[in-house]
């Protein structure tokens, strides 16, 4: 028996005994006390650092932390380099350096909104590690290149005790593999039961997008916990947009009320083999049989290509500029007051303002943050002052600070602790964790109230500037991005649009046609933002007109070329004029999608943002 497994084995028979909140808290707990052992042992300037970082990458999956490892790496990276570079071009122009640190953390702030998962998160690190860092040395901007250095190695030292921790307890690639087969199998079981109600015409539900968007994220993250999935995986990547392609064939057949499923497909221009979705199911139904088994189909590399995002442009602004006053605000502060902690106060309004940029419910997850603070600052500076000071033995100071990093962890594993963010990442900061400890009770208390004045100016920021946008407009919007893919799909040329370019690089996989590559982003984007509508079923329409004009342009680009520009140009009162088209057209499949698609201009809805005549795309 190898090493890794009796390890595991060991760990299995703990859980088995010991609430599994409770093991991974102490596992947790010990693993931030081994990397700030470890920092001291270093003499790197601020061990809490590397604590701070194995609490902050310890998700409740493996998958993301590995992932929220490697962004907050290179987020931390990216952000010593920007502070250097700001350090060395406005050290001696304080106007200057404020001004590009708020347009800094305003990009960043930008990209933070509209990616996903811990790519945001990685967009967010870039930004308030120049604060850190940079407003870390304003007395003694000498030292800045020392900060830097001494930060992202105290990073890089907590990530890598958190994923030796991590593969200790990691689960086996068959672990993986059969929970995902699992997930897979009844994902495609919604899919068969709603196609069924379609086929016996008694379903009047929406499509199962949001099952199918949560099997794409588990197949993502599954390649991220156990990278060897990827060999042979290339037909459990597509397999989410196999079953979006199922539910568009589903939509087109309850809409014609017919339960040939052929007929819609050709319509779609589907493959001739695929056209039914009992094959398309019984090839994900082997899919998963294999995945559970642990064989895999050929050898070949296929990395996971996730559906595409839905980025909403406008909300990302709106935090953008949010983050620029917010900071500007702290920064005036500062400086009317001459505060000498001023410069905290700054760093956490801009941590605060691009951590929570991308969250639906930022105000809330911000004051959530505050209050998480204001229990960190009783426990931390508690600690400071009685544990730091009876012992100067390492091993006791770990078993004063075990409690409260079991605290910290089982919080960040447990969403029901909303102020467990907040602690979490402050509490250590307060017990100040050096080298050279310094016992200074005033200076404690201001760089505490600092602390808490940055964060309440980003809750403040969050709350009314500018106003947040509420769950209607938010639709509003998800319902204007689906009328410009609209207008993709029967005006834009593709992206890759030369007839023998057969190779799509980086996310595609296999010699895969630029219409396979353009339907894979155009489909995944549509579905995302029907599933954010109260009423998927009011957006159908659109996403059939959608899908219609990909095929036609598939099979038939000289008419797409007529039939898509009259359609956009006239949009709600497009009806005639494809009508008008349908009636020169010979091909009996051409003219059956243009009389559909008349159909269903008919009956998009007449108050829907965007399909409007003349209608602008601003929100």
């Amino acid at each position: 028996m190898s090493g890794a497994t009796a390890r595991r084995g060991a760990w299995t028979a703990l859980r088995q005994l010991l609430p599994e909140d409770v093991l991974e808290s102490v596992r947790l707990g010990l693993t931030a006390i081994a990397a700030i052992y470890l920092a001291m042992l270093f003499e790197l300037q601020d061990p809490e650092w590397a604590g701070w970082t194995v609490l902050s990458v310890s998700l409740a999956t493996r998958a993301s932390s590995l992932s929220k490892s490697l962004w907050r790496a290179i987020g931390s990276v990216v952000g010593a380099t920007v502070s250097l570079l700001m350090m060395a071009a406005f050290a001696q122009d304080t106007l200057a350096f404020d001004l590009a640190l708020a347009a800094w953390l305003a990009f960043v702030t930008l990209f933070a909104t509209v990616e996903r998962g811990q790519r945001s998160y990685g967009f967010a690190l870039m930004g308030f590690t120049v604060p850190i860092i940079a407003l870390g040395t304003i007395q003694t901007p000498d030292n800045v290149f020392h900060v830097a250095f001494a930060r992202c190695s105290a990073l890089l030292l907590g990530i890598a005790c958190a994923h030796v921790s991590s593969v200790c307890v990691a689960r086996s690639v068959q672990h993986v593999g059969r929970d995902l087969a699992a997930q897979m199998e009844a994902t495609a079981a919604t899919c068969a039961h709603w196609l069924g109600g379609i086929r016996d015409r008694t379903e009047r539900g929406a499509a199962p997008l949001a099952d199918i968007l949560a099997l794409d994220e588990a197949i993502a993250g599954a390649m991220v916990e156990q990278p060897s999935l990827r060999t042979g995986g290339r037909f459990v990547v597509i397999v989410p947009y196999r079953l979006l392609r199922l539910c568009t064939q589903g939509m087109l057949a309850r809409w014609l009320n017919t339960p040939d499923f052929a007929a819609t497909a050709r319509l779609l221009a589907m493959p001739e083999h695929l056209r039914t979705p009992g094959t398309w199911l019984r090839r994900i139904a082997v899919v998963a049989r294999l995945l559970r088994e642990g064989r895999r189909i050929g050898l070949a590399y296929a990395p996971a290509r996730p559906l595409a995002v839905d980025r909403d442009w406008v909300q990302a602004r709106n935090n953008a500029i949010r983050t620029a006053i917010a900071v500007s605000l702290a920064n005036a502060l500062w400086y009317a007051t001459g505060w000498s902690s001023g410069h905290v106060a700054v760093v956490w309004a801009a941590l605060l303002s691009t951590l929570f940029a991308a969250r639906a419910d930022a105000a809330d997850a911000a004051r959530n943050f505050l209050l998480g603070g204001l229990l960190a600052a009783l426990v931390g500076v508690t600690t400071h002052y009685t544990a730091l000071t009876l012992t100067g033995h390492f091993g006791l100071l770990a078993l004063s600070l075990l409690p409260m990093l079991m605290l910290a962890a089982i919080g960040r594993l447990d969403p029901r602790a909303a102020i467990a963010g907040g602690y979490a990442m402050v509490v250590l900061t307060f017990v100040g964790l050096h080298n050279v400890s310094t016992f200074d009770l005033g200076a404690d208390l201001n760089a505490v109230l600092a602390n808490l004045v940055g964060m309440a100016i980003a809750v403040a920021a969050f709350t009314a500037l500018p106003p947040p946008a509420d769950a209607a407009r938010l639709q509003r919007r998800a319902r204007r991005r689906m009328a410009r893919d609209l207008r993709r799909a029967a005006c834009a040329r593709l992206w890759l649009s030369a007839p023998g370019n057969r190779r799509i690089p980086g996310r595609f996989i296999g010699p895969v046609s630029s219409h396979l590559a353009f339907d894979h982003l155009w489909l995944g984007r549509m579905a995302r933002r029907l599933a954010r509508l109260p009423d998927s079923q009011d957006g159908e329409p659109v996403l059939l007109c959608g899908a219609l004009l990909i095929a036609m342009r598939r099979q038939t680009p000289a008419l797409w070329g007529q039939a898509g520009p009259a359609l956009w140009q006239a949009r709600l009162e497009a009806g005639a004029a494809l009508a008008e088209l349908a009636s020169r057209t010979e091909d009996a499949l051409s003219r059956q999608r243009l009389d559909l698609l008349v159909r269903l201009v008919d009956a998009l809805p007449a108050n829907w943002p965007g399909l409007l005549p003349g209608a602008g795309d601003r929100t």
